[in-house]
């Protein structure tokens, strides 16, 4: 088995599991009982890490007590709230052994089905999707992410993105380069850079617990526009010559009135004609312009974001339980 490697650390064998929560204080005691259970089958030394988005309920309190009940779980709670991305890459830069699995709050992911994730990785496949046989979304939270898979997936050239999902494994080395990522970020996105072999293991996914989910269609865009400027600058490319494309052509135009109107005589098929054809031009020039420009801030957004803080802060944890050569990531605390 590969020991991953962090820095010149070796990381021992094991399993981490990483749960970002937020306001799930009534599903924490059944999530924690399945994974422990569905673990334990699959790995002989294993954690849990519950990393806290800045819950309004009383998830963090519900953690801290499972971390005091079980030593192999353990809880870190942001200081903001950073979002599930972030939140999980938290997790997963906190994690002590080789391989780490992770999933949603919610148990639409049934950690029953870790082992069979597990079971495709190899020395070859360092990173495997859990992909739902059925979706339980509504259409019209389906429809928009396919639409956005698809957009991405174009712009990367690569068919990994209709696999991303927040059920995962992988092997943990991946990490070094999340370790790097400042401002907005998809974590699908970030490994897509670093990894090309992949796998994708279907599996059967639950109803929802309680509750309904959290991503506004806002959300969902801004996901899409940071996995854009993540794996490609091909969307801005395009953009930019539709743009002057479509610009040559209505200037062209433009400059033939002109002439004609000087020459005193009116343009082969009358004035109307030309003023019908060139003034949506003009309109889908504005309109590409407009997409361009909002592109373009994205793209900079995120190359200043890379020079300011780390997409997270942690305020507190709960106590390690330590084993014998067990390495654990230090955490930064920030009150």
């Amino acid at each position: 088995m590969i020991n991953p490697t962090r820095g010149g650390e070796e990381l021992p064998s094991g399993l981490s599991v990483v749960v970002a929560v937020h306001d799930a204080e009534e599903t924490l005691d059944e999530l924690q009982r399945r994974i422990g259970s569905a673990v334990q089958r699959v790995a002989n030394v294993f954690e849990l890490i519950f990393v806290d988005d800045h819950s309004k309920d009383d998830s963090w309190d519900r953690i801290v007590a499972l971390a005091s009940a079980h030593e192999w779980i353990r809880g870190i709670r942001l200081a903001w709230n950073a979002g599930q991305h972030a939140a999980t890459l938290c997790g997963i830069n906190a994690a002590r052994y080789d391989i780490t699995v992770t999933l949603d709050d919610d148990l639409q992911h049934p950690p029953e089905a870790i082992g069979d994730l597990l079971a495709h990785l190899d020395d070859r496949c360092l990173l495997v999707y859990g992909i739902p046989v059925q979706s339980r979304q509504p259409w019209y939270h389906r429809l928009p992410a396919w639409c956005g898979k698809s957009l991405v997936a174009w712009a990367s050239g690569s068919t990994s993105v209709y696999a991303w999902s927040g059920f995962r494994a992988f092997r943990t080395l991946l990490r070094s380069h999340l370790a790097e990522v400042r401002g907005e970020t998809i974590i699908d996105a970030e490994l897509s850079l670093v990894n090309t072999h992949w796998q994708a293991q279907s599996y059967e996914m639950s109803p929802r617990f309680l509750g309904r989910t959290r991503y506004a269609w806002r959300t969902r865009f801004a996901q899409v526009a940071t996995a854009l400027a993540t794996v490609s600058t091909r969307p801005l490319r395009w953009l930019g010559s539709a743009a002057l494309l479509v610009a040559a052509l209505v200037f062209a135009g433009v400059f033939v009135l002109l002439l004609y109107h000087l020459g005193g005589s009116a343009p082969p098929g009358g004035w109307d004609r030309w003023v019908a054809v060139l003034a949506p031009a003009a309109a889908l020039w504005g309109l590409i312009q407009c997409a361009w420009s909002a592109l373009a801030v994205i793209y900079f957004h995120r190359l200043i974001e890379r020079d300011r803080g780390p997409v997270y802060t942690v305020s507190t944890h709960t106590p390690v339980a330590t084993g014998q050569g067990d390495k654990i990531p230090r955490i930064e605390v920030h009150n």
